[in-house]
């Protein structure tokens, strides 16, 4: 649990929310809400330690992230406790590219071909349609999902380009495209 260390005679708070200091570890909260029974040397007279919920705010684990520190911390005088509030933050560029790839499903995986590859609905009839890419389809749906990073999405991927149903810069685009886990 957490706790912060709040001037007694203001109740501001000086330090926290975080663990006790190690010589305070094991004492009841009632104990460490006024040390002003402490040997004055530990320098916590005129202190107290109170016990603070500490929650975190929805957010999109997509897009954000908890961050280390708190957007607001507050103290109750009459129950000597505190609650806090974790900062949220978004994902920077190098932690959004750390994210795994999802498992598509074959028609999330159709849809991304078709929105981030530009592929129009004739365009990907043609292509199933086409004689020469049958062992692909069949392939297609008999998988349990659409990995980016997995071969068969790669040679799948370039059989449609040597048939002239995508380009390069298109599978370029699917790949980048291609949603996080």
């Amino acid at each position: 649990m957490s706790h912060v260390r709040v001037r007694l005679a203001d109740t501001a708070i000086v330090a926290g929310p975080g663990p006790l200091p190690a010589e305070l570890r094991g004492l009841a909260d009632e104990s460490l809400a006024d040390l002003s029974w402490t040997d004055p040397a530990l320098g916590h007279v005129g202190h107290g330690y109170w016990p603070c919920a500490v929650t975190v705010p929805a957010h999109d684990p997509a897009t954000h992230r908890e961050g280390a520190g708190f957007a607001a911390v507050t103290v109750d005088p009459a129950t000597r406790t505190a609650a806090a509030v974790r900062e949220v933050v978004a994902l920077t560029p190098e932690e959004l590219a750390a994210r795994p790839p999802a498992a598509l499903t074959r028609l999330e995986f159709l849809r991304l071909v078709q929105t981030a590859g530009g592929v129009g609905d004739a365009a990907l009839l043609a292509a199933m349609d086409d004689p020469a890419l049958r062992l692909l389809w069949k392939r297609l749906e008999l998988a349990t999902a659409v990995e980016r990073d997995h071969p068969d999405t790669a040679t799948a991927l370039a059989t449609l380009v040597a048939a002239g149903h995508l380009t390069e810069a298109q599978t370029a685009a699917i790949r980048a495209a291609w949603p996080p886990a």
